[in-house]
């Protein structure tokens, strides 16, 4: 039986998020909300950061359900 660990599995975690995060685009913690979607027209999910440290990460479905609760915040199609 398989059982890593607390270690392996941390160093596996982390070797899979770098893979991914190196990948996605970064928007700042403080950007309106368009800056979001502009950068989900090219990508699944976006990067945010605060004093240049990953804080969270916002998918295109985040971003869906965000809209429809606030339709104004997702400004016009420009």
């Amino acid at each position: 039986m398989f059982n890593p660990s607390r270690e392996q599995v941390r160093l596996f975690f982390c070797d899979a998020w770098k893979k991914h995060v190196d990948r996605l685009p970064l928007v700042g913690a403080g950007e309106p909300v368009t800056e979001a979607r502009h950068a989900l027209e090219s990508s699944d999910a976006v990067l945010v950061v605060e004093d240049g440290k990953p804080i969270g990460v916002i998918t295109r479905h985040d971003l869906l359900a965000f809209v429809t609760k606030h339709p104004i915040a997702g400004g016009s199609h420009d």
